[in-house]
């Protein structure tokens, strides 16, 4: 674009880290202004995971930095809260990035909206920052550091440090590069350190690459069975050591347990839900559950993804039949993603039901079976009639 500087946008670099090192480059008034310009809107460049309005600045940019379908994926963490999901599902977080709005986002993503006094803030390693400033002249913000699993540099091995970026709630478009002023140093103990050290590199494996072969959640199931069976955890019978398994999933955790926001999977009331992850695999889980059940039963996840690739020789359906009936289903199904997303936007079933022309009991047992969205089917009030 004409007047304006435009920096090269560095492998592991955020889009938000670009943003951020436009505007110091050009000194530009205000964040506000230069993400107008370049995305046509004030806010969606200064968004610190997923830009909105990015089909605007390829344009803008005449595709520079890759195209609508290839900047989400090589410049945002997108990758890592999709490598557990059906790969159709990047398609539509692509075009929610495209467009005018990422409100559905982080609901298709299964992310819990951030609570109150909980600001945001982005994480950076100081030797990275320094190996930055002799190379480009100035630190920026890296994607593999942003990751919620990720707490030391994959690169260098030291803890990272984070940045509050809106303190207070304040500066909600502001765009800036890493600082020494106001950060913090991750605090964990010592004799976590070869743990988290291991789950930040196991994290960055996620973000860099897919699994070898389409998502299939039965095979993750089994894939997760087999490492069981090699650590002596199931009986003969294939049933899991239940008491052992979580016996032995809370001594490994041990060193992490109180370090954010390992805390809140490993204490003692939730420690089961792993359990949910090997039985009945039903619906999405955070991608941090199946980082933390990869590192305890395969400490690697190219050892992972070979246990994943050699179980899918065991998932191909040789039944005519039944590949007919799935494609039926696919074919008159289409609507099923949107009525999802809808859904998690927090529309009633019911009146999708209505819609879509589905018997609500139809369309509630088709998103189940495809994983598109688990539904409550506890009533959010009971009648007196019931209830006597």
């Amino acid at each position: 674009m004409s007047n304006l500087i435009l920096p090269s946008l560095h492998e592991d670099m955020t889009f938000y880290g670009w943003m951020s090192a436009t505007h110091m480059l050009n000194g530009y008034p205000s964040a506000y202004q230069l993400s107008e310009r370049l995305l046509g809107n004030g806010s969606a460049g200064t968004r610190l995971d997923f830009p909105s309005h990015l089909e605007n600045f390829c344009i803008n940019t005449s595709n520079a930095y890759g195209d609508i379908f290839s900047l989400p994926v090589s410049s945002t963490v997108l990758p890592y809260y999709l490598v557990f999901r059906p790969v159709n599902l990047l398609d539509d977080c692509i075009r929610l990035m495209a467009s005018n709005s990422v409100e559905h986002l982080k609901f298709i993503l299964g992310l819990p909206p951030t609570q109150a006094n909980q600001f945001p803030h982005l994480k950076f390693c100081p030797d990275c920052y320094d190996l930055d400033v002799k190379e480009v002249g100035y630190g920026y913000w890296h994607r593999s550091h942003q990751l919620p699993s990720t707490h030391m540099c994959s690169l260098h091995g030291g803890l990272l440090h984070t940045y509050c970026l809106r303190e207070n709630g304040r500066g909600k478009t502001e765009l800036t590069l890493p600082k020494f002023d106001k950060n913090n140093c991750i605090q964990a103990p010592i004799h976590s350190h070869s743990l988290l050290q291991s789950i930040s590199a196991m994290s960055v494996k996620a973000l860099s690459g897919l699994l070898p072969s389409e998502f299939n959640s039965k095979q993750l199931q089994f894939t997760y069975q087999h490492g069981l069976k090699q650590q002596g955890l199931m009986t003969p019978k294939g049933q899991i050591r239940v008491n052992e398994f979580l016996y032995q999933l809370q001594k490994y955790f041990y060193p992490i347990q109180s370090i954010t926001p390992f805390d809140k999977l490993l204490n003692q009331n939730k420690i089961q839900h792993f359990l949910k992850l090997i039985r009945k695999p039903r619906g999405f889980h955070h991608p941090l559950s199946h980082i933390l059940l990869i590192q305890y039963l395969f400490k690697s996840w190219n050892l992972f993804c070979s246990t994943y690739q050699w179980e899918s020789q065991f998932q191909l359906d040789l039944s005519p039949q039944l590949q007919f009936d799935n494609l039926k289903l696919s074919i008159s199904d289409e609507n099923l993603n949107h009525i999802a997303i809808r859904y998690k936007g927090g529309e009633s079933i019911r009146k999708l039901a209505l819609v879509y022309g589905y018997d609500i009991g139809t369309l509630m047992r088709k998103l189940g079976k495809l994983n598109l969205v688990t539904i409550k089917r506890r009533p959010k009030k009971i009648s007196k009639e019931v209830l006597n």
